[in-house]
């Protein structure tokens, strides 16, 4: 699929979440993929809600699951970014 021609690609949160990589290095990996995880309880109710990743890893949920640790620092760091921006955009702070 061409991600950024996707009818979601221009949110606010979307865009930031792109931005927050950026600032700290990382390329985006989007992908769209149907599959469970905790934002379909808020995009059920019409809330907006991304998933992101804070590291790369494998074999979920198996005894051969994997993570790399040494990009955890950074991940955390977009995770803490993109919170950070996301608190004040629903405060109406930014845009």
């Amino acid at each position: 699929m061409d991600w950024e021609n996707h009818e979601d690609f221009n949110h606010p949160l979307v865009k930031a979440a792109f931005r927050s990589l950026a600032y700290h290095g990382v390329v985006a990996n989007p992908q769209l993929r149907i599959s469970s995880t905790d934002a379909n309880i808020p995009l059920s109710r019409n809330i907006p809600a991304i998933c992101i990743g804070i590291t790369e890893g494998g074999n979920a949920h198996r005894l051969e699951e994997w993570i790399t640790p040494s990009l955890l620092s950074v991940g955390m760091q977009h995770l803490l970014g993109l919170t950070w921006w996301t608190a004040l955009w629903l405060a109406g702070e930014v845009q």
